[in-house]
């Protein structure tokens, strides 16, 4: 695929190829340790072989991703299908924005009404995404106009936005503006905080002072390695609700909050590093030279 002028080209193989090998090999990991501790019982037996075999417990479609299985083991695959899928058509929106930008944000409200009825709930976010990358440099040197001006303000409004499902939860909208939201308006939950992530992020590449804060080594690190933290809660999350009954009738339900939340986070820090390290970043460079070797070939 072409780029515009000044813009190099897209190598449409490559990028596929690197997008691949960036995301699924962890997932698969991920996938093969929870599928073997939710069976725990009868691995490693002939019954555990078995029904991998037959696919009694849908391992085959979710390693396949296949759609209406994607929650039998890990309830987070979904996402790994969409990102995945959407990564597919992201270079072809990419394209469209630098050729012709009427088209491109024409598009989002087509792209909004089809969210709810024919396409996945999160395309958007990525065209909000594409916006943000796109527009880097004239984000990063604002510093007239409105938008400047109230720029706290745009801040506070986009982090409510942001919070919007946890405000829900507390704060239900009546039956009325709900129906108004979710079926006229189509704005759903997951658009409304993709929104308030847009406006935070904005503010971020706009603020200096906040991009140093993020540049703290830790901080770094924990990017670094948050795919593999994203996957791999999920893991401990599952291990401690599976033990709630038995650790709950050795201590009270407030430590126990206490101690779930520690088990998680220095569990997760601990398997993502070592996941980063052993799985990921060996794939990822694997990916780009495949990639690379792609581009030869051509």
């Amino acid at each position: 695929m072409h780029g515009t002028e000044g813009v190099p080209n897209i190598d449409y193989k490559q990028y596929v190829v690197a997008r691949f090998f960036r995301l699924y090999h962890v997932y698969l990991v991920l996938i093969g340790i929870l599928y073997v501790y939710l069976h725990r019982d009868s691995f490693p037996s002939m019954v555990f072989i078995t029904d991998i075999f037959k696919n009694n417990h849908h391992l085959v479609d979710q390693v396949l991703l296949v759609r209406g299985w994607l929650e039998t083991i890990c309830t987070l695959a979904w996402t790994l299908a969409v990102e995945i899928v959407v990564s597919l058509l992201a270079p072809m929106f990419i394209i469209t924005l630098r050729s012709n930008k009427a088209l491109f944000y024409g598009l989002i409200p087509l792209v909004i009404f089809a969210n709810k009825n024919y396409l996945c709930i999160v395309i958007v976010q990525f065209l909000l995404g594409i916006i943000l990358s796109e527009n880097f440099t004239k984000i990063s040197n604002m510093r007239t106009g409105k938008i400047y001006r109230y720029r706290y303000l745009l801040l506070f409004i986009s982090c409510i936005l942001f919070s919007w499902r946890p405000i829900l939860i507390f704060f239900p909208l009546p039956d009325y503006l709900a129906s108004i939201s979710n079926n006229i308006l189509y704005l759903d939950t997951f658009l409304i905080t993709g929104i308030g992530a847009f406006g935070i992020i904005a503010f971020i590449i706009h603020s200096e002072f906040v991009q140093k804060i993020l540049l703290v080594k830790p901080l770094l690190f924990l990017g670094k390695i948050s795919y593999s933290i994203y996957l791999s809660h999920w893991i401990f999350t599952t291990i401690f609700m599976d033990k709630w009954e038995s650790i709950l009738s050795r201590m009270r339900e407030g430590k126990m909050i206490y101690c779930m939340s520690l088990f998680v986070i220095v569990g997760t820090l601990l398997f993502s590093t070592f996941l980063y390290y052993v799985v990921e970043k060996p794939f990822i460079q694997l990916g780009k030279k495949v990639a690379a070797r792609i581009g030869k070939t051509e």
